[in-house]
Parts: structure tokens; sequence; C-alpha cells
């Protein structure tokens, strides 16, 4: 029913969802931090990290960039891990695994890791979509290349003593390549090389694996139960 001009306007109609406060990321949009990397918008986002996608400047091309949120910089032990992450994903010799650009310590941003730009979906996003459609799981052929994938990009991080800890359907990406679908493991932050300093030359006590990290439904039970001897 139309609403002559002499009826009040009805609450309900003229009610509106108040917009939602800006975030720390939105405020970085269009910004170019450390003199070459201009950000372009948000791609994902964790519970410890964000990663964006930028522009650099200088090579023009698509670079992507990983931060933690700044509630997050404070907590014990956090910003260590981070700095350690790009150190650990460096030297693995593959494929499979995002490659590491540069690293430092910007304003506004805090640390950083610039990756190189992905252009895909995580296999997570992949199986959501195809549970929303109802297509069902993915072909045995598929999920086998998948694997196998995924085990040569373990595979290079044991040969350096890099235990992943996190592998699951968020942190495997897929991309293309040539025409071909490639796999890449992401997210080495919770690793045992990052927690223990092992694989860099800064190993400390076991004791720093008292506590339980990692995502429930992906861990082994001994990754469960904290125990400090976790292999591969």
């Amino acid at each position: 029913r139309k609403t002559s001009a002499s009826e009040p306007e009805s609450p309900v109609a003229s009610w509106s969802r108040a917009p939602e406060p800006p975030t720390f990321v939105d405020a970085l949009i269009g910004t170019v931090v450390g003199d070459k990397y201009r950000i372009e918008r948000k791609i994902g986002e964790g519970a410890m990290g964000v990663v964006l996608a930028a522009r650099h400047l200088g090579l023009d091309e698509d670079v992507a960039i990983k931060i933690m949120r700044p509630e997050v910089q404070g907590m014990e032990g956090t910003l260590a891990r981070f700095a350690k992450e790009a150190k650990i994903a460096g030297p693995i010799r593959s494929e499979r695994r995002a490659k590491v650009l540069d690293v430092g310590v910007l304003e506004p941003l805090g640390p950083f890791i610039v990756m190189e730009y992905l252009e895909g979906e995580s296999l997570a996003d992949l199986l959501e979509t195809r549970l929303g459609q109802r297509r069902g799981p993915l072909s045995a052929h598929r999920v086998i290349e998948y694997v196998l994938q995924a085990c040569e990009a373990l595979a290079a991080a044991h040969a350096i003593g890099v235990i992943h800890r996190d592998v699951k359907p968020d942190n495997l990406f897929l991309t293309r390549h040539g025409g071909l679908e490639t796999l890449k493991l992401l997210d080495f932050g919770i690793s045992k090389a990052a927690l223990t300093g092992a694989a860099l030359g800064d190993a400390v006590g076991t004791s720093t694996l008292s506590f339980v990290m990692g995502t429930p439904l992906y861990m082994s039970p001994e990754q469960l139960r904290a125990l400090p001897d976790i292999d591969a």
C-alpha cells in the first residue's frame, strides 16, 4: 500500500541498520605503506591476522600482505611467532608453498609479511560452495591430486625440520599456473619451528609447547595433549 503525503511515515519502514564502525583495515585501504605498497582490499582473515591485497608501486604488480590484528600484538609470544613465520617459510624448497617476498615492521601495521599474490580459493571455500550448491563430494581423482600436492609441500617442510601443525582446508589454497591447478600450503604461524625456534638455530626448551594451539578438528591426539615431541 502506498503511503500518502499526509500520513506519517511508518517507523518500521524508516528503520535501517546502523552502519558498522570502521575497522583498522578500513583505514588502511588506499594508503601507501613502506613507501611502496598501496593497500587495495582485504582478502582474508583469521583469529590472529589479516591478509590484504596490495600493489607494489615500484614493480607494478600485485602482492599479498599479512599483518597481525592490533588486539593480539600485545599477547605473549605472538610477535615472536609472527616474525619466525617468514623465516620458516622462506627456506622451504617447494612450489607448493606461498613465496615470501619481504618482511619488516611498518607503522601503523606493525610486523608484516609480503607474499606472492595468489588467484584462486582455499579448499575450505571450494568445499563450502559445493555444499551450498548440493554438488556432492569431489571426485576421487581430484582428491588424490590435492592430497599428493599437500604431501609434497609437507615433505619439503619436514626435510628442514618444520612441522606445520595446522594442516586444514583453510590453509590449502588452490590456484592455477599455466592451465594446471596447483595447491599451496599456507600459514606456518603455529608450526613447531615457530614455537620453539627449531630449524632457525635458536631452539628453546620444550616447555614452550606445553599448551594447546591449532584447530581441534584437524589435530592429532599428540597435539591435543600438547606433547612436546610432535613429529612428522
